[in-house]
Parts: structure tokens; C-alpha cells; sequence
């Protein structure tokens, strides 16, 4: 975690990385992860997803997400800020919890990608804060794990 100032008040930043090597061809999971209404599919915390804006691919898409991790649910206000395609996609959060996640394609072989999943969060002051961070931290992560795993899946069923 690393510190940061914002608002006259200094806040950690919780930073998760999570990766996984996917049995398919980069643009096989790059034509589901572009697909964010369908991101609710494949990521467990992800209840519902609703667009703000009437295009729903590429830069400057905005979107609100129901966020439900145990009994903590939140609006997840996100927006689009770069979309590489067939590489990577990159939101800023801008609700109760800011920060900046990016979802991004590595080739490995004709058969195999490996998706990587960053996150940089800050918690707000009703969840504790920096200690809120560190409860989520490990949480957060296995949600994620379990969402790449997930999304394996629905890849597979897809085929």
C-alpha cells in the first residue's frame, strides 16, 4: 500500500494484481472482456451493470455497477479512460471508492493468453480507511482469482 494525499487528507492506496493463463487465443478472450454489460457474467461481485452513456465500447464509456461483496453493496460509478484493442481496458472509479482498474491481454502462444488484472483503490472513511484496506486486501483478491476462474469458464462453455 503507498500513500497519497487527497483533500488535505492522506489516504493508502490498496494495490491488487491478479493474473491467469487462459486456454484461448488473446482475441477469443478480448471479444468477451470488451463486452462490459456481460462483465456481470463472469465477475461474482458484479451484480448488475447499467450505461450512462449511449455507446457501450471504447473510450469514455461511463457505467454504474452494482457492487456486492458480503453484506457491503455499493454503486461503482466507472468510466473508460483507454481502450487498446486488443490489449487492454482501463476505468477510473468515481464513486465512494476511487482508484483505477485495468483488465489487459498478453499474448503467450496461437492457443494461450494471460490476462492480468490491476487495481488501485482507496477506501473512504466509513470503511475504515486504511485498515478497511487491509481487511479487504486478501478478500478482494480471492474474489478476483475466483472471477478469472469464472471467466475461464464461460469461455469454455462459449466454445
Amino acid at each position: 500500500m503507498t500513500a497519497q494525499k487527497q483533500e488535505g487528507k492522506v489516504h493508502t492506496i490498496m494495490k491488487v494484481s491478479i493474473r491467469r493463463s487462459l486456454p484461448f487465443p488473446k482475441s477469443v478472450v478480448w471479444k468477451e472482456i470488451s463486452q462490459i454489460e456481460r462483465h456481470s457474467l463472469w465477475m461474482t461481485d458484479a451484480e448488475r451493470i447499467e450505461f450512462l452513456s449511449t455507446k457501450k465500447t471504447g473510450a469514455e464509456v461511463e457505467f454504474d455497477c452494482l457492487t456486492k461483496v458480503g453484506p457491503i453493496t455499493v454503486k461503482n460509478r466507472m468510466k473508460v479512460t483507454n481502450w487498446d484493442e486488443p490489449n487492454s481496458i482501463s476505468v477510473i472509479h468515481k464513486s465512494i471508492f476511487k482508484g483505477e482498474g485495468i483488465l489487459s491481454l498478453r499474448h503467450l502462444s496461437p492457443e494461450y493468453c494471460e490476462i492480468q488484472w490491476n487495481e488501485q483503490v482507496t477506501f473512504p472513511p466509513m470503511f475504515l480507511g486504511p485498515l478497511g484496506e487491509r481487511i479487504a486486501k486478501p478478500v478482494l483478491e480471492r474474489i478476483w482469482k475466483k472471477d478469472l476462474e469464472q471467466l475461464e469458464s464461460l469461455l469454455t462453455t462459449s466454445e
